[in-house]
């Protein structure tokens, strides 16, 4: 199938977005489920309230499933930066991030981190994220330490990997 063309922002993207949809349909969990440090747990708490609509909207047209973060990092207190994948590439627009609100910022690269085996051999774009002023929820001090057995009462009940 020929890749679609979009515009986001500064960027001209060309992806194929039912494409990435039916591979982000193969994966169970986002990174943040998969780490269970304390960090990343906070973000599944809150991924919902941490994107902008802006951003939302920027995920759906390139097919992306925002509960399906590629990797995760629990940068400094309230700061996270993570990224997703998309089958696709970037034809032109620079490596700056963009703000776009809500201490919220996106930028997109054909330098490509840690993609999953199952794009393949498919031309494979980045979109990055980093998000500040995250609110921490957890009953446990801000940390990146990973979570122990005994600590699951400390986790929400609406936690996305009790819901995935």
């Amino acid at each position: 199938m020929p890749l679609k063309r979009i515009h986001i922002g500064p960027w001209k993207i060309s992806c194929d977005p039912e494409e990435t949809q039916a591979i982000y349909a193969k994966i169970v969990h986002g990174n943040p489920e998969v780490c269970r440090c304390w960090g990343c747990l906070n973000f599944a708490v809150v991924r919902k309230e941490v994107h902008p609509p802006s951003a939302v909207s920027v995920f759906e047209q390139l097919g992306i499933d925002l509960y399906k973060e590629t990797d995760l990092l629990h940068v400094d207190v309230g700061v996270y930066r993570g990224w997703y994948h998309f089958i696709g590439r970037m034809e032109y627009g620079g490596h700056e991030a963009v703000d776009i609100g809500n201490y919220y910022k996106l930028d997109v690269t054909d330098a490509v981190e840690r993609s999953s085996k199952l794009f393949g051999n498919l031309p494979v774009a980045q979109i990055n994220f980093l998000a500040r002023e995250v609110r921490w929820t957890l009953s446990s001090p801000e940390s990146d330490e990973f979570l122990e057995d005994s600590d699951e009462e400390a986790i929400s009940d609406d936690t996305a990997y009790n819901t995935v």
